[in-house]
């Protein structure tokens, strides 16, 4: 079956994914962790620029059990939160929360750059899944928590 421009682009993303995630697969501790996974599907200019990324342990007070990442208010350093079913999840090895672990670290950083707008932290978002060539389900997912959260 031929493949047209417009359907070439989603084949390679998923190409590039399905090749770069298995090199993840070893058993050394730098590959057990779910956000050097993530980190890897960042371009060498993404990561450039990239904020320090914290993984926090702990849920702090004013932060939902839901929460995935947060950032705080004039300091720059993400956190990723590791009660998250999502860094669960990634931690195990599954390739879509390790997407989606990409993009929460996306989702904060366009806090840390551009403020606190929801609506663009979950535009550049659902941006990085679509690069990556995320699932369907995966972008609908995050589609339906900006729904919720700009209600």
């Amino acid at each position: 079956m031929p493949v047209t421009q417009r359907g070439i682009r989603p084949l390679l993303r998923w190409l590039i994914v399905a090749a770069v995630l298995p090199a993840f697969a070893g058993t050394s501790a730098a590959s057990e962790d779910p956000i050097t996974r993530a980190l890897a599907l960042f371009s060498a200019q993404e990561m450039a620029n990239m904020p320090q990324i914290v993984l926090a342990e702990i849920k702090p007070d004013g932060i939902t059990a839901a929460t995935e990442g947060f950032v705080v208010d004039d300091y720059p350093v993400i956190y990723v939160a590791e009660w998250s079913d999502t860094y669960k999840a990634a931690k195990a090895g599954d390739r879509d929360a390790i997407l989606k672990l990409a993009s929460i670290i996306v989702h904060e950083r366009t806090h840390i750059e551009h403020g606190r707008s929801e609506r663009g932290a979950y535009q550049e978002q659902i941006q990085m899944l679509h690069r990556c060539g995320a699932p369907p389900r995966l972008i609908d997912g995050v589609r339906r928590s900006m729904q919720a959260v700009l209600r």
